[in-house]
């Protein structure tokens, strides 16, 4: 069994969500690039957690409310 992503299915399906009405196509381009970095961040932090739920733990707190 593969667990290949099909990448440009996937930028397929995520751009269709997007309000594109009306955009540039460099606004577009933007658009989609944004969308697609929120994306990749939030499955490293699912992977993250999935791999190690323990660490969240461990983290440093800073002075400038990150996290």
């Amino acid at each position: 069994m593969s667990h290949r992503i099909d990448k440009r299915d996937e930028c397929v399906k995520a751009i269709r969500h997007l309000d594109l009405q009306g955009k540039s196509p460099e606004e577009i381009l933007m658009l989609a690039w944004e969308d697609g970095w929120e994306h990749a961040l939030d499955l490293c932090i699912k992977l993250e957690q999935a791999i190690d739920h323990n660490a969240f733990d461990a983290r440093p707190e800073f002075t400038d409310g990150r996290a």
